[in-house]
C-alpha cells in the first residue's frame, strides 16, 4: 500500500486498508471527515484528525490522529540519515518502546516510512477527550507533581538498562552536537541584536559562556552522567492530563526526538517552560524529591 502524500489520500477505503493490514477488530467504516489540527511554527509533521462512522456499532474508535511528514524544505533535513529520520524513529517507539514503557501514550494502530517517496504516515489514537497541557497559561504544581511522577516512573524503566542498546538508532545525548552548538550560536547572536539591552546581566553571561565551545561541553558533561531514555522535547504541548483512580496521570504525544540521556533534561524542560517563577519557586523542591 503506497503511503499517502497528503489529506486527500486519507480516505475511508484507506483506513479499512490500515484495518485489514493490522488485523484490528473493527467493522468497515462507511465514511470519514479529515480535518487539520497540526500546522506552523514548531510542527515538523502535518496533523490530520480523521472521525469515522460505521455502519454498525463496534466499539471501534470514533477518530483517530493522522501524522503525515513536513513537505517544507528546511525539514528535508530529517531524512537524511536512514534509521535517524524523525518519522522513523518515532515509528519505532510505538511500535516496539511504548508496550513497555511504563507511560500512558497514543495507541499505535499504524505506521508506514518510504523513504524513496519520501513520505510517512503514523496513525495513534485521538487523546482530544484528555486536558492538554496549556504552555500559554502554564501548568499548576499539582500538574507538574503529576507529571514528575509519571515521567519518574518511565525513566526507572529504562534507567542504566540494557534495553537501551537494543532500540535501533537510538542517538546519544551528545548526537549532533556540532550542528546544535552552530545553531545555539546563531540564536544567541540574533537575540542579542534585538534584546541585548533589555536582558539581565546574569542572563547575558551565562548566554555568553554557552557560544563557542560552551554548550557543547555541557553536553558532553551531562552525556557522562547515568542515561535513561529522554523524549527530547518534554513540553506542556506534548502532555495530556487524565484521572486514573482518583490520581491525576499524564499522556505524553511526540516521540521523534527521542534519544539516551540523562534523566533530568526532560522534567527540567517542563519545569522551565511550564511553571510560571513564583509556582516553580513553591513546588520546585518536591517535585525532584
Amino acid at each position: 500500500m503506497t503511503s499517502p502524500a497528503s489529506a486527500s489520500d486519507l480516505t475511508t477505503i484507506w483506513l479499512n486498508q490500515v484495518r485489514d493490514i493490522e488485523g484490528h477488530n473493527w467493522p468497515d467504516a462507511a465514511s470519514t471527515r479529515v480535518s487539520q489540527i497540526g500546522i506552523g511554527v514548531g510542527f515538523i509533521c502535518r496533523v490530520y484528525r480523521i472521525e469515522a462512522e460505521y455502519n454498525s456499532p463496534s466499539g471501534a474508535p470514533s477518530s483517530f490522529v493522522a501524522k503525515l511528514n513536513s513537505i517544507q524544505d528546511q525539514h528535508d533535513r530529517y531524512w537524511a540519515t536512514p534509521g535517524l529520520s524523525a518519522y522513523e524513529k518515532e515509528a519505532r517507539f510505538y511500535r516496539d518502546v511504548a508496550p513497555i514503557a511504563k507511560l500512558r501514550t497514543p495507541t499505535r494502530y499504524f505506521d508506514q516510512v518510504d523513504r524513496d517517496l519520501k513520505r510517512s504516515v503514523l496513525l495513534l489514537e485521538d487523546l482530544s477527550p484528555m486536558r492538554p497541557g496549556d504552555p500559554v497559561d502554564g501548568c499548576s504544581a499539582d500538574d507538574a507533581l503529576a507529571a514528575a511522577r509519571d515521567w519518574g516512573r518511565f525513566n526507572a524503566r529504562f534507567w542504566k538498562s540494557d534495553h537501551l542498546q537494543t532500540i535501533d538508532h537510538l542517538p546519544r545525548f551528545t548526537t549532533g552536537i556540532d550542528s546544535l552548538q552552530k545553531r545555539f550560536d546563531a540564536a544567541w547572536s540574533d537575540y542579542l541584536a534585538q534584546f541585548a539591552n533589555e536582558t539581565p546581566a546574569d542572563i547575558l553571561k551565562i548566554g555568553n559562556a554557552l557560544t563557542g565551545q560552551g554548550a557543547r561541553n555541557v553536553r558532553y558533561k551531562l552525556g557522562e552522567s547515568p542515561h535513561t531514555l529522554c523524549h527530547g522535547d518534554f513540553h506542556l504541548d506534548n502532555t495530556f492530563f487524565w484521572e486514573e483512580d482518583g490520581s491525576k496521570r499524564i499522556a505524553v504525544i511526540d516521540w521523534n526526538g527521542l534519544r539516551a540521556g540523562a534523566g533530568m533534561w526532560d522534567l527540567s524542560h517542563l519545569i522551565y517552560q511550564g511553571l510560571e517563577p513564583d509556582i516553580r519557586r513553591a513546588c520546585e523542591s518536591s517535585l525532584f524529591a
